[in-house]
């Protein structure tokens, strides 16, 4: 799932008073909610409650770098020319800020202000109400006034929209884009022509976790949408399970993780060719990130059918996972397995690398895990 669409630049290497909107009981649409079991879902009779200041204990282990305080943290995204990563939270109200300089995590969502964009988000119910937000991908922009874009599974399914002051990361919310029913959202990326581009990991309501296992079609798709246009399919986007998202910086194609396929595609926008494929990886891949380097990194539990199955059953589960890294031109995929030292921990579902250090987040989880990174 993204972050910055494009290559990022490393700095130094509120809400509105309205009735509680009507919860509706949300769809599974993450792969890797989906291994929490349908009990930790979002509308669900179990689902947790917002959690101003998340209770996570960092490791007692000295040497252990984690980032905690943190619940659920599913997606990770650089603000460029900032301090700043935006983390969500899949729980209700969890949407937080980790600083570079002093890895102090703020909750965003206690201090939303709100400023509707009635005009360009006509087809927006309001704003949210408190707890209201279960957020799931995300993607920002890199312009003057940056723009945040998260999928939320909590009240409503929609894409919610916010303005972000960059300088402290403050959050005001403008709009937000209903997503459709059949859709299972779960990466986007955000174009300078203010067109979204969604994966949509399988059919809504349908048991589709046996076919990412077997590597067969789920049904996902990549969907776009404009305001003029509303919602369309991007040709030759089918697959098994379309998970992670990341936009080229010449916004002429898209690369989409599929976790099904194991493998990473990359798709012409234009919808005019036939997409290209990497060569299978040994993980169910979920969010894609763009590094430093111009190279692409992403995360997942490796493929072993029989624990994969027992994770997507809700299990506790903390597989072995791996992090591979992608060479955007020829999509060569590369583990970097031997240049970190794992340890057991839930479900990993995004991985950036932070100057000398690989962040990994996990959506069962209740920190982000920091490991050095060692030369190549």
């Amino acid at each position: 799932m993204v972050g910055n669409d494009n290559p990022p630049t490393w700095a130094g290497e509120k809400w509105m008073g309205i009735p509680m909107l009507k919860r509706a009981r949300t769809r599974a649409t993450t792969l890797a909610a989906m291994m929490l079991g349908v009990s930790s879902l979002p509308g669900s009779a179990a689902s947790p409650k917002a959690d101003a200041q998340p209770a996570g204990a960092c490791p007692a282990n000295a040497n252990d770098r984690s980032i905690c305080g943190i619940s659920n943290p599913e997606d990770m995204a650089p603000l460029a020319r900032s301090e700043w990563i935006i983390v969500s939270g899949y729980t209700p109200d969890a949407l937080y800020s980790v600083s570079l300089r002093t890895r102090k995590v703020v909750n965003l969502v206690l201090g939303v202000r709100a400023g509707w964009d009635r005009k360009t988000y006509a087809d927006c119910p309001g704003p949210l109400a408190p707890g209201a937000l279960t957020a799931h991908g995300i993607a920002l922009t890199d312009s003057a006034a940056p723009s945040l874009f998260v999928i939320n599974h909590g009240s409503r399914e929609a894409i919610e929209v916010y303005r972000v002051r960059r300088h402290d990361a403050s959050l005001t919310w403008v709009g937000c884009v209903p997503i459709p029913a059949d859709m299972m959202a779960n990466s986007l990326a955000h174009l300078k022509s203010g067109t979204l581009v969604v994966t949509s990991l399988g059919k809504a309501k349908t048991n589709f976790l046996p076919d990412i296992i077997a590597g067969r079609p789920t049904g996902g798709d990549v969907r776009l949408w404009s305001r003029d246009r509303g919602w369309r399919i991007l040709p030759y986007s089918q697959g098994s399970g379309p998970n992670g998202l990341a936009l080229a910086p010449d916004e002429r194609s898209i690369y989409v993780a599929m976790s099904g396929g194991r493998e990473i595609v990359r798709m012409a926008l234009d919808g005019k060719s036939k997409p290209v494929r990497s060569a299978q990886m040994d993980i169910l891949p979920d969010n894609l990130r763009w590094t430093a380097q111009g190279t692409l990194i992403t995360t997942g539990m490796r493929y072993d059918p029989e624990v994969n199955a027992r994770c997507f059953q809700g299990q506790s589960c903390q597989p072995r996972f791996d992090v591979y890294e992608i060479t955007p031109k020829t999509l060569a995929v590369k583990s970097l397995s031997g240049r970190f030292e794992p340890r057991p921990m839930p479900l990993p579902t995004t991985a950036l690398r932070v100057g000398g250090e690989l962040w990994v987040s996990s959506v069962s989880g209740k920190n982000i895990a920091v490991f050095p990174l060692k030369p190549n």
